[in-house]
């Protein structure tokens, strides 16, 4: 398994989608780079906040996305994932995927994305997830769980946690974030972390290690 995830990570380049935004790479633009910021400024993906026990976390609100081509989309999930791993101050992170205003037909990813994503996350990362909270779970969201759970795995599966509004309201996910590192949209009514993202300062201005808004 870590030789097969040391391949993976020589093979996809690792180094190189995180050291993208390097101070000293930003007189002339790579390729990744490039690509990267023109995928990172949807503000779909984004590393922001931490949990009770200081684990970072990843954001993402699908509503955002509306290109789908493959590389840009596993790009921007590995450069989010692996800056989110470096911001964390324990050995895992938390996934956060906010499905409010998302639109089946407009947002919804072609199978082979899915797939692809998925089964990098089940193959390379799994160990270093402790959850995936899913936020109001749209009409429908029956078709994307049966298009796509047959790749993600068992111990995957174990992690997901479906909030639903009634459970926002009970303020439940106050048993992981502090209302200081929870947005409205986690915490409704209390949570602070609510300044809009600023992709130049978060690419640019912040090192790999730092999370939006710290």
């Amino acid at each position: 398994k870590m030789r097969e995830t040391l391949a993976f990570r020589d093979k996809v380049d690792i180094n190189e989608i995180r050291s993208a935004f390097d101070i000293n790479n930003n007189e002339t633009k790579s390729e990744i780079q490039v690509l990267l910021q023109h995928r990172l400024s949807k503000n779909s993906h984004y590393v922001q906040g931490y949990d009770l026990d200081g684990r970072a976390t990843y954001v993402f609100h699908p509503r955002y996305v509306d290109e789908h081509d493959e590389e840009g989309s596993v790009k921007e999930v590995l450069y989010t994932i692996e800056r989110a791993i470096a911001c964390s101050h324990s050995c895992t992170i938390n996934i956060l995927i906010d499905f409010s205003g998302f639109s089946l037909t407009k947002n919804t990813p072609p199978p082979s994305i899915g797939r692809k994503t998925l089964t990098l996350l089940r193959h390379h990362y799994v160990g270093q997830i402790n959850k995936i909270f899913i936020f109001d779970a749209p009409v429908g969201f029956s078709v994307l769980w049966n298009m796509f759970k047959g790749f993600i795995g068992k111990e995957t599966k174990k992690k997901l946690q479906f909030i639903t509004q009634k459970k926002k309201v009970a303020g439940i996910m106050s048993e992981w974030y502090s209302d200081q590192e929870a947005a409205l949209w986690m915490i409704p009514e209390r949570g602070q972390k609510n300044r809009e993202l600023d992709v130049k300062e978060y690419l640019y201005r912040l090192s790999f290690d730092e999370a939006f808004n710290e």
